[in-house]
């Protein structure tokens, strides 16, 4: 009862319209403009090669474009930042207005306030990437030229687009509620929240670019794979995205998810293809099993919450 409690209220704090409109807008902008303007490009290119495209290849093609977008804008920063805002005064901003004190006074054990607004942000931001992901398909369904199997198949992959939304969301607003209840101050929560994120899409793609060279896996030899939370997110996307039966991603967005995540590895190229690019063969990496990654996010999250209940019950109000 103390969970639904908390979960409400801190629900409805999250359903302001302007904001949760914006948020939905810039997933459906960012999705909807690149795959139009890589459609247009990819007739560009079928027009030279005169080469008609196959309803398969349109599928395809689409798909990868959407899921790219997914993994670097819609489930990645622009939710992780989302989360993290969020969480950040999940404790901290009610310790500062003195709310708190009347929550802990009720019949709510303090973990129920911890798991209660955790599960109100994830709620609130899976329902808005899959508003957004929903949006993205129908209009890209009335702009582009797409037979009703290709947006069956784009719909297909709604459920792993939004388990993976699903484990962002707790990786990154578990370790954000963590750190609201050790700080009070939100400024310094969200900057450690933003290094964070900057670290796991940014900084540890340049680290893997600057210390391997072709030909070299120093960067995997010296273990920093272990401590890369890119490359854990990126293999966790990797397993959820190979388990989709109905479709695997191209040789060409392996090539270029490959040098951006670090979980294929690069092989050589092929011939031109019109349709889809230049062709890479490529297979995954081996320096940690998907699996295991999926394990450790799960285990700094269900850390992170443990960390969050300490705090909470060791704060003084």
């Amino acid at each position: 009862m103390g969970i639904y409690l908390v979960f409400k209220k801190t629900f409805y704090d999250m359903m302001g319209l302007k904001r949760n409109i914006a948020i939905v807008s810039l997933v459906v902008l960012a999705l909807v403009l690149y795959c139009s303007i890589e459609w247009i490009n990819g007739l560009k290119a079928e027009a030279i090669s005169s080469t008609p495209t196959s309803l398969t290849l349109q599928t395809q093609f689409i798909a990868d474009r959407i899921i790219f977008i997914w993994y670097i804008w819609g489930a990645g920063l622009l939710l992780t930042i989302l989360a993290s805002a969020n969480a950040a005064g999940f404790i901290s901003k009610e310790v500062t207005d003195g709310t708190l004190m009347l929550v802990v006074n009720k019949p709510i054990n303090r973990y129920e306030i911890i798991m209660g607004k955790l599960l109100a942000l994830i709620v609130n931001s899976v329902m808005l990437m899959a508003i957004a992901y929903l949006f993205s398909i129908l209009l890209l369904w009335g702009i582009l030229p797409l037979d009703v199997d290709s947006f069956e198949a784009l719909f297909g992959l709604m459920p792993y687009m939004l388990l993976y939304a699903f484990i962002v969301t707790l990786f990154f607003g578990s370790i954000s509620i963590a750190l609201s209840t050790l700080l009070n101050s939100r400024v310094k929560i969200v900057i450690i929240s933003m290094a964070l994120i900057m670290y796991t899409f940014f900084i540890g793609v340049l680290l893997r670019f600057a210390v391997d060279r072709e030909g070299s896996n120093l960067y995997a030899n010296l273990s920093i794979y272990s401590i890369d939370t890119g490359y854990h997110i990126s293999n966790t996307f990797y397993l959820i995205s190979n388990d989709i039966e109905f479709w695997d991603i191209s040789p060409s967005q392996q090539y270029f998810l490959g040098g951006f995540t670090g979980t294929y590895h690069i092989l050589g190229n092929s011939d031109y293809n019109a349709q889809l690019g230049e062709i890479h063969y490529s297979n995954p990496t081996d320096y940690v099993h998907p699996a295991y990654s999926l394990l450790i996010v799960l285990g700094i999250s269900a850390s992170a919450i443990a960390l969050a209940m300490w705090g909470l019950h060791r704060k003084q109000l």
